[in-house]
């Protein structure tokens, strides 16, 4: 399935995936590039002999792609750790690098562009089997990490990130503090990610660093005609009547 798909600024169609097909083991992130037309460019999949997957993509204000995902294959102790590659619009790749937490799953679910090339990078790690924290990690363009930061509430995920013009972000996502309540999670950061305020909920965290050598595999998916044919659907819009609470103000 595609995880992620995008209209770059040149117009075409960057596709992102997992493939059990093709690359190096049981799993590699997979990355078509179509013309408008739907015709492929280039395909190549990325990963090392274990399980490695992306669940996002985002295009890079300096041009090229950024692949927030997890490598299995790459984490110093197998335990799985955030993977982040930057390919040019060829699918060369520019750099690659694991970040993580020794001993722990952790990997990344949302990124949002900077205007400098980076992104906002936002994930989780397992504490053991207690709960998930939700980080976010601030890359530039070369991957050199220029802040990060942990929230704390319960069972925490971030799912989206929507990058804002004055630099900050809107990091959306999900939080468990009880067994009865699954909330929705809604951080608005400005560009140093601070909040502005004191915040127990949000305090400085630090994850190890390590550059990867993964060589991308020319991969050859063919292209097939389908008969999809779309459905009509009887969704309805409605309003509710839920009220926010404001665990951390801004300064």
């Amino acid at each position: 399935m595609v995880v992620k798909a995008l209209e770059d600024a040149d117009g075409n169609y960057v596709l992102a995936s997992e493939t059990l097909s093709f690359g190096r083991g049981s799993s590699d992130i997979w990355v078509l590039k179509l013309d408008p037309q739907g015709n492929i460019l280039w395909q190549r999949a990325y990963g090392g002999p274990d399980e490695d997957t992306l669940w996002w993509l985002v295009e890079s204000a300096q041009g090229g792609y950024l692949l927030p995902g997890v490598t299995v294959s790459f984490s110093p102790d197998l335990s799985g750790d955030l993977w982040i590659l930057r390919i040019d619009t060829r699918g060369d790749v520019l750099w690659q690098r694991v970040y993580g937490v020794p001993s722990e799953w952790d990997e990344a679910l949302a990124v949002g562009a900077a205007p400098d090339g980076g992104a906002l990078i936002g994930g989780y790690y397992e504490e053991g089997d207690r709960d998930w924290d939700l980080f976010l990690l601030r890359v530039d363009a070369e991957g050199t990490p220029l802040w990060q930061r942990k929230w704390e509430y319960g069972w925490d995920w971030p799912t989206a990130i929507q990058p804002l013009g004055d630099g900050g972000f809107v990091v959306a996502g999900a939080a468990w503090p009880r067994p009865q309540d699954l909330d929705m999670l809604v951080l608005r950061l400005p560009a140093d990610g601070s909040l502005g305020a004191p915040c127990a909920n949000l305090t400085d965290f630090r994850l190890f660093q390590q550059d990867t050598r993964a060589l991308p595999v020319d991969t050859r998916a063919v292209v097939r005609n389908t008969n999809v044919a779309p459905q009509p659907s009887a969704a309805t819009v409605r309003d509710t009547p839920v009220r926010p609470t404001y665990l951390c103000p801004g300064g």
